[in-house]
């Protein structure tokens, strides 16, 4: 487990993790929440975190706002609280709201109780969703794709989109 480097010390190097998974096969992360680890308090990190433990904060974010950041909930990952990043990868069970200022890639075994803020979605069929889908900016570029299994896609521009019932997309 990795929770980043020593500001104050520009001579120390940041540890980067790969994490080999289906889909984040060879990204590299700076910061790593494993399996089996619980954390509560407010989050804040640099680059890119992959969460595949549990989290219980009022949010998780990134500690620039002009962070080119990415943050990845695995497949065993389990958020409580708000997370906000410029790039956003949702496998596991995100309870709380999502901020996304560009791509936010929903797979198909993320369960999501919140409302989504974002400017491009990507949904893969088989995923959970309870509550709203918000564009963050609304412009031509808002999109939603729907991904199902036998690789047929589907590129949907609505406003919003609001599911009163938890049910599979």
């Amino acid at each position: 487990m990795f929770f980043g480097t020593n500001s104050s010390d520009k001579s120390q190097k940041s540890l980067v993790i790969t994490k080999p998974s289906s889909n984040a096969s060879e990204q590299k992360f700076n910061n790593i929440i494993a399996e089996g680890t619980f954390i509560k308090g407010v989050i804040k990190f640099q680059n890119t975190i992959y969460i595949d433990g549990m989290i219980e904060s009022e949010s998780v974010s990134p500690q620039l706002s002009n962070d080119s950041s990415l943050l990845w909930i695995g497949v065993k990952g389990h958020v409580i609280g708000t997370v906000q990043a410029k790039e956003i990868h949702i496998e596991g069970h995100l309870e709380g709201d999502a901020h996304c200022e560009e791509n936010m890639i929903v797979y198909s075994t993320a369960k999501i109780e919140g409302n989504c803020f974002y400017n491009n979605i990507s949904m893969e069929t088989g995923a959970q969703l309870l509550g709203k889908m918000l564009p963050k900016y609304r412009t031509d570029k808002s999109t939603l794709e729907i991904h199902d299994n036998d690789s047929n896609n589907m590129t949907v521009d609505i406003p919003t989109l609001n599911f009163q019932n938890e049910k599979e997309i």
